[in-house]
């Protein structure tokens, strides 16, 4: 059960995570080749169009590779401004593979070890909190006004979501930047992630001393953490909470710059999930 959940996070941490929410700066055309002359375009792009930038083009760093709706092709980079960062690396295809105590991610990320077994009544509170605050595992998409669709993985379709309420930015006394909603097939909230992105030259630092202030925070309230999940190679880290139905995940991704680092807190179901989910 726990290694499918997991399984879950390292596929949303290295595939969608590494990419980045965007808009067209200046209309211009997504091409399917790195030459802009008659017959390569995709499509036009207007000013303020919406965009997913995938990650630089690495044969020509002039382009980012960008999704639109079901469009996929190149822009130039001077078109296009990112929304938290201008500057993206290109995204690593992870090949993940299941095993029955380690889960590895090209041989980098395994499975921490237990720290302890959480007592009853922590299992229930994690269970009965079912979510963050006024936001609630398994509540229908429809209860969620502005909301902005991203894409699709793993059966579960994912949205950015600006809440109105400026209290749910506020994990304890930490301010967040942003989230991500999951849904499932019948619209149906999966998972929850909340995100706070470090650009500055110490971004790993001031992520890492972030991070480990929620953590602590979760702690007093939880008791101490069930399992960590680490990169060593690149910093990655989450510390994990189990309830019976609910978890828990504070974690810290480092994007393979000195200036891009993101702290994240990651709700969401435990058990295994159905065919169609």
């Amino acid at each position: 059960m726990k290694n499918v959940l997991i399984f879950m996070l390292i596929m949303l941490h290295y595939i969608l995570l590494a990419q980045q929410n965007g808009n067209v700066k200046i209309g211009g055309y997504l091409y399917s080749k790195p030459i802009s002359q008659q017959g390569n375009e995709i499509m036009y792009c207007s000013d303020n169009t919406d965009v997913l930038v995938i990650g630089l083009y690495k044969p020509d760093n002039n382009y980012y590779k960008i999704q639109v709706n079901d469009k996929v092709g190149l822009m130039f980079r001077s078109a296009v401004k990112i929304a938290l960062n201008d500057n993206v690396s290109e995204p690593v295809v992870q090949t993940v593979s299941k095993k029955k105590e380690v889960i590895d991610v090209n041989n980098q990320l395994t499975r921490g070890s237990r720290k302890r077994s959480i007592t009853s009544s922590e299992n229930s509170l994690i269970d009965e909190k079912n979510g963050f605050k006024t936001i609630k595992i398994g509540a229908d998409i429809t209860t969620f006004p502005n909301l902005s669709y991203i894409k699709s993985i793993e059966g579960l379709k994912i949205y950015s979501y600006v809440p109105a309420d400026n209290n749910l930015y506020y994990v304890f006394n930490k301010k967040y930047d942003s989230f991500l909603l999951y849904f499932d097939t019948k619209g149906k909230l999966a998972m929850i992630m909340i995100k706070k992105v470090f650009t500055n030259s110490g971004a790993y630092s001031d992520a890492m001393s972030f991070t480990n202030d929620t953590r602590d925070k979760f702690n007093t309230v939880l008791g101490q953490w069930n399992e960590i999940t680490k990169d060593d190679s690149r910093g990655n880290l989450s510390f994990e909470w189990y309830g019976s139905k609910i978890f828990y995940s504070i974690g810290l991704i480092n994007f393979d710059t000195t200036s891009h680092v993101e702290s994240n807190v990651v709700i969401g179901k435990t058990e295994k999930l159905e065919d169609g989910f």
